[in-house]
């Protein structure tokens, strides 16, 4: 069934406010109901031979097809006018040129119905009400059709008197319903506010201690250091500076509501000296543990449009993380490949692996996962999900792999630049 699938999902998948989804819902469905509903009656009036009603239904039935179209293309407030329009004119022709007995009853039920939830509030539905309860009565008047001990009175009674006051008690519904969401949207905006407002203080404080740590490496006399120690100052000072030109970069992203406003800056670099330089720096933290790292990088050159700060950082949260969730005596394999137009960059451990839940949540904001890291080490939930955003804007994607009891794979995917 793709057809009906496809009305469904036009009729009810709408990316609007609340107010304005709700009637555009209501327009999409009555609008499928009505094509549905006047196919059945055009074939059941060209076999009985009653060729002028079935002539003025299919003229309805292409102005509701028409609508239809109207609606999906965002002519949302056209196509409701136009729609009560037809509608309104179709029952007034068929009260005067046909004997409507029960049926225009229900065709009525359903106009005043559509008008109570589209016009709620506004002066014209006062018009339309009492167009309509004139109109209910013509048939009386003209063709005398309901005998007086069908007791007629009492239909206006249900349709003029209790169909506005269910549609004001649904109104109701809806507005309470919506002034919650509101609330609570409100809410998580304020909180978000104020997340934002402190990640930015967090970090702003940060630059401070990174500069003085700066400042103490180039006062430090060196000439009496070993070149083992000279490497591991020179690594100092660099991540130093790294880390401030990450803050700065953070910090400038934002505003004061947490919306990006600029677009970061790639650049197109080979990104084989910065996995190396990751790898030999991450190689003694491992060691700490007994954890071996097996470094497999590709041979040559491979160029990818990124930030270098922000690929620096996403290759040592993932070699962090296996080193903080792997055992004493494990290895890790670190290794770069090129596969046809891709870059490949694999971080897999021999830890306790992820369980399906946990990958379900694994690089959300916040998240906690059941495996705790093997030394004690902290674990704030965050590592993963600034990888992940770091990766996509670097048009990138990051997947993990894993198996109980076996390890896990992370992989970040990069496009390999066409020129190189």
């Amino acid at each position: 069934m793709p057809l009906l699938n496809k009305l469904y999902n036009l009729a009810v998948h709408e990316s609007l406010s609340i107010t304005e989804n709700r009637k555009t819902r209501v327009v999409n469905i009555s609008l499928i109901m009505l094509v549905v509903t006047l196919l059945s009656y055009i074939t059941y009036n060209l076999l009985q031979h009653n060729f002028s009603l079935a002539f003025y239904e299919g003229i309805l039935t292409l102005c509701i097809i028409f609508l239809f179209y109207l609606q999906h293309k965002g002519y949302r407030l056209l196509t409701r006018n136009l729609l009560i329009a037809s509608l309104q004119t179709f029952l007034s022709l068929y009260i005067l040129f046909f004997s409507p007995g029960s049926m225009g009853e229900y065709l009525l039920l359903l106009v005043l119905f559509l008008e109570l939830i589209l016009y709620h509030g506004k002066l014209i539905l006062l018009f339309l009400f009492f167009y309509n309860l004139i109109l209910f009565y013509l048939p009386q008047i003209l063709f005398q059709v309901y005998p007086e001990e069908n007791f007629s009175w009492a239909n206006p009674l249900v349709i003029f008197v209790a169909l506005p006051i269910a549609v004001y008690f649904i109104y109701k519904s809806w507005n309470e319903s919506e002034k919650k969401i509101q609330q609570k949207n409100d809410a998580l905006m304020r909180m978000s506010g104020e997340r934002t407002k402190l990640v930015s203080i967090v970090a702003h404080d940060l630059k401070s201690p990174l500069s003085r740590i700066e400042g103490l490496i180039n006062i430090f006399d060196r000439s009496n250091l070993t070149e083992d120690q000279l490497k591991i100052l020179d690594i100092i000072e660099k991540v130093s500076v790294e880390q401030k030109s990450m803050i700065q970069k953070v910090l400038s992203l934002q505003d004061e509501g947490g919306e990006e406003r600029e677009q970061i800056n790639l650049r197109e670099m080979d990104i084989i000296p910065i996995c190396h330089e990751l790898a030999e720096s991450m190689i003694p933290v491992a060691h700490k543990k007994d954890i071996s790292i097996n470094v497999n990088i590709y041979k040559g050159s491979l160029y990818a449009m990124i930030e270098p700060t922000f690929l620096s950082s996403c290759i040592e949260n993932l070699l962090s993380n296996a080193i903080k969730f792997s055992p004493s005596g494990s290895a890790i394999t670190f290794e770069l490949i090129k596969v046809q137009d891709k870059i490949i960059i694999n971080v897999i451990d021999q830890g306790p692996g992820i369980s399906k839940e946990d990958q379900a949540k694994l690089f959300q904001p916040n998240t906690r996962l059941s495996a705790q890291p093997t030394g004690g080490e902290s674990s704030n939930g965050l590592g993963l999900s600034i990888t992940k955003y770091y990766v996509q804007k670097m048009g990138g994607e990051i997947k993990c792999r894993s198996q109980l009891g076996v390890g896990s794979i992370f992989s970040i995917t990069l496009k390999k630049s066409d020129e190189h």
